[in-house]
């Protein structure tokens, strides 16, 4: 585990293909690999979600196959009024 202090998720141009990039490096190099969080992703995940990849990602361990990547994939946000 590394903890990087006040680090926050940071677009540019080009940024989901970097990501997509290191996904499949660290997807094909490190099996037992979890990543959580904003950091870990390196995707605005508010602390709902966060959580919700931490659960799953210690589930995943214990042996269950969630998806940590498909955890808050729709476009709208639940605090935006409709």
């Amino acid at each position: 585990m590394v903890r990087i202090p006040k680090a926050y998720p940071m677009y540019d141009p080009g940024w989901d293909g970097q990501l997509l990039r290191i996904r499949d490096y660290l997807g094909s190099n490190f099996s037992n690999l979890q990543l959580v969080g904003r950091n870990g992703l390196h995707k605005y995940n508010n602390q709902d979600h966060s959580m919700v990849t931490a659960l799953c990602a210690a589930r995943n361990i214990l042996g269950a196959h969630h998806d940590i990547w498909a955890i808050n994939t729709e476009p709208d946000y639940q605090e935006e009024e409709k």
